[in-house]
C-alpha cells in the first residue's frame, strides 16, 4: 500500500500497486486501469477529498474525480499528477511532474504560469493553507514557492533544511509543517 485516505462518507481508500481499493468496513472493491469505471493508470501518486466530498485521484496518467459512483477524467492524460489540494473557493490545484501547476476551476483546467513557476516545472507537492496561500515544492533545488494574491516568491532557498519537501500540513492554529525527504520535519 502506498497511500490511504478515509473520505467523509466513511470509505477507506487505499492506493496499492494493483490499483485503487475501497474498503467499506466489510469488503474491498478494487478499481483498476482498463476495467469498467476505470482509472487512467494503476500508478497512483496522491488521493485528496475536496470541500464537496469528491474524491480526487492523481495518477501517472492524469487526474480523476470520483463522484456518484463514477471516475471522471479531469484534463489530459499526459499529466503525471504528484499532489492535489483545494482552496476555500473550491478550486483544485494540481502539481505535476512535468507540466507545472494546473488549476481546476468551474469545470476548466488551466495551466498556471508565473515568473518563478514555468509551465514545464517539475513539482513535488502543493498545499493551500487557511488563507488560500499556495505552498509549492519544486522537484529540484531548495526552498518552497509561495503563491499569494497572484504573486509567486521563493522562501527558504538559502536554507539547507528546506530541500526535497514531500508534504506540507497546517495545524489548527495555523502553523505550517514541512516534511522532507532527508532533513526530517520542521516548521
Amino acid at each position: 500500500m502506498n497511500l490511504a485516505l478515509q473520505t467523509s462518507d466513511g470509505y477507506l481508500w487505499l492506493a496499492t500497486p494493483p490499483g485503487l481499493r475501497r474498503f467499506d468496513g466489510v469488503r474491498f472493491q478494487t478499481f483498476r486501469a482498463g476495467a469498467p469505471a476505470a482509472l487512467l493508470s494503476d500508478s497512483i501518486n496522491c488521493l485528496f477529498e475536496d470541500n464537496e466530498s469528491t474524491l480526487w485521484v492523481g495518477t501517472s496518467r492524469g487526474a480523476l474525480r470520483y463522484r456518484k459512483g463514477e471516475f471522471e477524467p479531469v484534463g489530459p492524460s499526459d499529466l503525471d499528477v504528484r499532489a492535489l489540494t483545494a482552496d476555500t473557493t473550491g478550486a483544485v490545484w494540481i502539481a505535476t511532474a512535468a507540466h507545472g501547476l494546473q488549476v481546476w476551476r468551474q469545470g476548466t483546467l488551466t495551466a498556471v504560469e508565473q515568473p518563478l513557476l514555468p509551465r514545464q516545472a517539475a513539482l513535488r507537492t502543493v498545499f493551500s493553507d487557511r488563507s488560500d496561500r499556495l505552498w509549492i515544492s519544486p522537484q529540484q533545488g531548495s526552498g518552497v514557492l509561495l503563491l499569494e494574491n497572484g504573486v509567486t516568491r521563493m522562501i527558504g532557498a538559502e536554507s539547507p533544511e528546506f530541500v526535497e519537501i514531500l508534504s506540507i500540513a497546517e495545524q489548527p492554529a495555523g502553523t505550517l509543517w514541512f516534511g522532507t525527504q532527508r532533513q526530517g520535519l520542521f516548521r
